[in-house]
Parts: C-alpha cells; structure tokens; sequence
C-alpha cells in the first residue's frame, strides 16, 4: 500500500491524465470513498458477481447491497482521520 501522499499524487496524475487525454480508467480499490471522488460510475462485485452498479454518487449515498454497505462502514470517516493518526500515535509512543 502507498503512503497517502504518494497515492494521493497517484490518483491526481490519472485524474488529470483522464481529463487532458480523455483517458478511460479502470480503478480497482476497497476504499469506495476515494472511488467515489475519482470515478463517475462505480461497480462493486462481491465474489466474482456484480452485486451493484450505477453512478458513483447514487451507490455511496443509497447502496442497496449489503456487501457495499459493508465496504462503506469500514472506511474511515474523514472528519476522525486526525483523531485516528492521533490514537496511532500515542499507541505508538510518538510525538
């Protein structure tokens, strides 16, 4: 896995080559919250099979699958990523 920097600089380089060349891409991730930035359609299969598909937007905010229900409470809320790095770090005894 990437640092968040360096896939954050990643995922800017694809998202303006999609724009400047008309670049299709074929993002394949777990992290449905970058997927929904990144992408205009999403398609969440579950063991091989397709289980939903449809506009990045209507997925995340009305998933009907509980496979994507799943995948969307496992990521992390952006508002508790700093009290996540905060807690990873006094776990980890650094300042």
């Amino acid at each position: 896995m990437l640092d968040v920097s360096i896939r954050l600089g990643v995922l800017n380089l694809l998202a303006d080559l999609q724009r400047e060349e008309n670049l299709g891409v074929l993002y394949i991730t777990h992290d449905l919250a970058t997927a929904r930035h990144f992408s205009d359609e999403i398609m969440v299969l579950y063991k091989g099979d397709v289980v939903e598909r449809g506009p990045a937007d209507e997925v995340i905010l009305n998933p009907q699958h509980e496979y994507t229900k799943t995948l969307l409470g496992a990521a992390p809320e952006p508002d508790n990523l700093g009290r996540l790095r905060d807690e990873v770090r006094t776990e980890l005894g650094v300042a």
